[in-house]
């Protein structure tokens, strides 16, 4: 994120749309004492810019950090500290929790390591990457302004909302929850000619985020479940 001061020797300032438009994976997270360091990158207004001062080299910049993004972690213990620190972190980052090391894990992970070396080829050459990019690209790049809702669907997202809120999920998380929904509808745009969440958006959305994805509830005045997006390829 560093860019050189124009006629400054050594004078460093961060760029703050160096993250526009990107997700921003974060590895290993084993706990939460290090979250002030990655704040920055969670605020939730993307439109607003808020500093914090990090180190380079020997001195001290701003760090900020604008415009929409995904901020994804991942760690096989899940998120320690505190239990401030340990909220603020579920709140504002999308937690994927890696499943732990045994011994059918490693023998697939050596099978795929030996077929990568003597194939000689890596992950940047996989032609999934160019989909995933191409499909990512297509979703900032859509223009057209959601329609709203029908009250049906708007009920069921409601509700969603009130359930989850009496399991203790924050307002911060039911915005996680309603832009996967919201990315289900502008990938489905081309497809229906409009662009509006529908049912199959929210159902899919709400599987995407894990929140108590393990039952059904009763939404809109049904009792739904929610929809592995992958069921119908």
């Amino acid at each position: 994120m560093r860019v050189a001061v124009p006629n400054e020797k050594k004078k460093w300032v961060t760029d703050p749309d160096h993250f526009k438009n990107h997700i921003i994976c974060i590895t290993e997270v084993a706990d939460a004492k290090q979250y002030t360091a990655l704040k920055a990158f969670a605020e939730l207004n993307e439109f607003s810019t808020y500093s914090h001062k990090k180190a380079s080299g020997n001195s001290s910049v701003d760090l900020s950090v604008r415009g929409p993004r995904g901020n994804w972690i991942s760690s096989v213990l899940g998120v320690g500290g505190n239990e401030s620190d340990m909220g603020q972190v579920n709140r504002r980052f999308i937690h994927a929790k890696m499943d732990e090391e045994n011994e059918a894990r490693r023998e697939a992970r050596v099978g795929i390591i030996t077929d990568t070396l003597l194939s000689q080829t890596s992950l940047k050459e996989d032609p999934r990457k160019l989909i995933c990019r191409a499909g990512y690209d297509l979703l900032f790049a859509a223009k057209g302004k959601f329609e709203r809702p029908t009250n049906e669907v708007g009920a069921v997202i409601s509700d969603l909302n009130v359930l989850l809120d009496r399991k203790d999920y924050s307002p911060s998380q039911f915005k996680q929850l309603y832009a996967l929904i919201e990315c289900g509808a502008a990938l489905r745009q081309y497809q229906r000619h409009y662009c509006k969440i529908e049912l199959q958006d929210v159902l899919e959305g709400w599987y995407l985020s894990g929140f108590e994805t393990d039952r059904e509830m009763l939404l809109g005045g049904k009792w739904l479940h929610p929809i592995d997006p992958m069921d119908g390829c």
